[in-house]
């Protein structure tokens, strides 16, 4: 399996197994953590390339201050912020959604394609939102 450098964040341990077997479908191992504070660490301790963080993760520090702080420390990191509760949801996000790039001020509708493409042509800076 090909290592991207993708690192998922989510609290649900079946929603983080969908999320594996997508990404194994395509051959790339992904690693995942169940907290912020896990993904903050695991962030400083490996070169992370894209990070995938549920929006609401609980505690103080929900997905979007995570991928704020993350930004900040880590400016090429590209992020998908994704909502979704449980693996039904995951499944039908991963099969239909709503794309959004919102790294600029305008948030650019945008396919899943060009999401995937700008990932594995290695854009750094990007943040994504699937609804």
């Amino acid at each position: 399996m090909k290592d991207l450098g993708v690192l998922v964040v989510h609290h649900d341990e079946k929603v983080v197994s969908v999320i594996e077997r997508m990404f194994s479908h395509f051959k790339i191992r992904v690693d995942c953590v169940g907290s912020v504070s896990a993904a903050l660490d695991s962030l400083k301790a490996k070169d992370y390339r894209t990070l995938i963080v549920h929006i609401d993760m609980p505690g103080k520090l929900s997905g979007v201050g995570l991928t704020r702080l993350a930004r900040g420390q880590f400016p090429k990191l590209r992020v998908i912020l994704f909502s979704g509760h449980s693996s039904e949801q995951i499944m039908k996000l991963i099969l239909g959604p709503k794309v959004s790039d919102i790294s600029e001020e305008h948030v650019k509708p945008c396919a899943l394609n060009e999401m995937l493409q700008d990932i594995m042509n290695k854009k750094n800076g990007k943040v994504f939102l699937l609804e």
